[in-house]
């Protein structure tokens, strides 16, 4: 029995191929958008780490919005695309999910000449014109990430800046037209991007100027400071993952920083998709990571409140808390209670309290991070390699490798008989 779970992410940044090949530009070998200037792995792998930093403790991505949580990251894999393009989306105070495209190059020349571009700003235009609703209210933003030293970016930025201030393509013409409002070299990139909106839409030539603005009033620039002298975004990374380290220390912050980027190498080829279950998991055992607010099976919870002797009253008796506890993550499954043990699957945790006083009676980590089978005093789960184990209700105590494999989520018992699906034969 196989599972799989479509969580809903939108595709990132699809090429205009027909687009490209109208225009006659050849194919670039390696002409992705790390590959201009060298070196651009590793940037890339960074740029992703950051990202994940932020996943990781909960803290705004740059161009999402400082009032919203990023969830889940996508990561654009060649085999979906040959622009590895990075999708974040993230939740509103209101609950509704925001999405910010991110196009990441070192140093676009956003030309018309350079197959590159005209890819870049095809990708761009694609999004904006598919998801029109969500970029005018947005909820769907547009972000083109590269080096400080880029100057046809930095032009664009100053664009970009120019047609958001304007509201209208009526404003913003009057803005051009004003002496001074731009620089000789500002004006021309303008031309340049125009043209490459004429060549992506060749039939639609005279509406190239008002889709350039359209494009222009949704794009923001993210200046990628991770080479050289200036590790600022690295830097601003460690701080932010000290919260996630043992002992809340600089070196574990910076470890943990550099497998992040690893995991990025592993991510990236495949379009992988994480949130927060995702990279808990597959940082497990490392020693420079401890999530926030770990559950302790020895830590203080609060006891159940003292109660009073009831007093005569004609009042209706109205419902009260009881306790309640501290969970890891967002993700928690449903708990399930047997026997006076309640039991919860938190993240890659699986946790028990005791369902009178609330006090936490043990913790410990588990496999899928999907909901356990509890029975005749046993929670039943996978343990991280497949294998079904039986953990004890009351201390925890985890049995030996049962002689089967199960997939979590998919298992009950009946009669003394746990019947389970197996990960990958049924």
């Amino acid at each position: 029995m196989s599972y799989r779970r479509d969580i809903g992410i939108p595709a990132a940044l699809p090429v205009q191929r027909a687009a490209l090949q109208q225009d006659g530009s050849p194919e670039v070998a390696g002409a992705g958008p790390y590959s201009t200037g060298g070196g651009g792995t590793v940037l890339e792998h960074r740029y992703g780490a950051v990202l994940l930093s932020h996943l990781l403790t909960g803290t705004p991505v740059p161009g999402l919005g400082d009032a919203v949580t990023p969830v889940r990251i996508r990561f654009q894999g060649r085999s979906v695309s040959r622009v590895d393009d990075i999708v974040v989306v993230g939740t509103a105070p209101n609950k509704k999910e925001v999405v910010l495209s991110v196009g990441v190059r070192r140093t676009p020349k956003l030309v018309p000449s350079e197959a590159d571009s005209v890819k870049l700003i095809g990708d761009f235009l694609h999004v904006a014109r598919a998801q029109r609703a969500l970029v005018g209210s947005g909820r769907w933003k547009l972000a083109l990430a590269v080096v400080p030293s880029c100057i046809p970016a930095q032009q664009l930025k100053a664009l970009a800046e120019m047609a958001s201030a304007a509201g209208s393509w009526t404003e913003f013409q009057d803005r051009l037209r004003r002496p001074g409002s731009l620089q000789a070299a500002v004006r021309n990139r303008l031309t340049q991007l125009e043209a490459i909106v004429a060549l992506l839409a060749p039939e639609q030539s005279a509406q190239a100027a008002r889709e350039t603005w359209r494009l222009l009033s949704a794009l923001r620039l993210i200046e990628m400071r991770l080479e050289g002298a200036d590790c600022t975004d690295r830097t601003y990374s460690v701080e932010r993952l000290r919260a996630v380290t043992p002992q809340r220390s600089n070196d574990a912050a910076h470890a943990l920083f550099a497998h992040l980027a690893e995991q990025v190498g592993a991510y990236a080829p495949g379009g992988a998709v994480v949130d927060l279950s995702r990279l808990h998991a597959d940082l497990q055992g490392l020693d420079c990571f401890t999530p926030a607010r770990l559950p302790s099976p020895t830590s203080a919870v609060p006891s159940r409140p003292a109660t009073r002797t009831p007093q005569p009253s004609r009042r209706r008796a109205r419902s009260r808390m009881r306790w309640k506890a501290q969970l890891l993550s967002r993700t928690a499954h449903q708990p399930q209670v047997h026997d006076g043990t309640v039991v919860v699957v938190d993240d890659c945790w699986m946790l028990a309290f005791d369902a009178d006083s609330g006090q936490q009676r043990w913790g410990k980590k588990a496999g899928g991070g999907h909901s356990a089978v509890v029975a005749d005093g046993v929670c039943f789960a996978s343990d991280p390699l497949g294998h079904a184990r039986a953990w004890d209700l009351n201390t925890g105590q985890r049995s030996a490798p049962l002689g089967l494999r199960m997939q979590d989520g998919l298992a009950s018992v009946s009669e003394g008989v746990l019947f389970a699906g197996h990960p990958t034969t049924g």
